[in-house]
C-alpha cells in the first residue's frame, strides 16, 4: 500500500495479486483463494485484482473474488480470452526495449485499472 501511494496511486484504484501460475483446484481451494480473500480483507472487494490465467480467473470469478482481471496465458487454452478479463497478457519477452524483454498486454475493457 505505502508504495503504492508513493507512486501516486489513488486510494480508489485496484492493485493486482499475481498468481503467477497454472494452479491445480486444489491448489486453487487450499493457497490462492485465500490468499485473495487476504487481498479483499485488506483492500476490498473493488480494489482487488486478479492476475491469473483463464481457469483460475474463472473460479475467482464463481467465488465472487476480485473485481478486476488481468490474463496470462500458462496453463489457458490457446486463442482463449476469459470474458471477464480486462486485460490480456499476449506476448512475453519476444521485443526488447533498450535491451530488456518487454511483455505486449491488450486492452479489453474501458476500466482496467488505470491512473495518471
Amino acid at each position: 500500500m505505502e508504495l503504492h501511494a508513493a507512486a501516486g496511486g489513488p486510494v480508489s484504484a485496484p492493485i493486482y495479486a499475481s498468481i503467477d501460475d497454472d494452479p491445480s483446484y486444489e491448489q486453487y481451494k487450499n493457497q490462492v483463494a485465500p490468499y485473495l480473500r487476504s487481498w479483499e480483507s485488506v483492500i476490498g472487494h473493488q480494489r482487488t485484482g486478479v492476475y491469473a490465467n483463464s481457469k483460475t480467473i474463472d473460479w475467482a470469478v464463481r467465488d465472487g473474488l476480485g473485481s478486476y482481471f488481468w490474463q496470462h496465458n500458462w496453463g489457458s487454452p490457446k486463442g482463449f480470452t476469459h470474458p471477464a478479463a480486462n486485460l490480456h497478457q499476449v506476448e512475453i519477452d519476444k521485443r526488447k526495449v533498450g535491451g530488456v524483454g518487454v511483455d505486449v498486454n491488450e486492452i479489453l475493457k474501458p476500466q482496467f485499472g488505470q491512473w495518471a
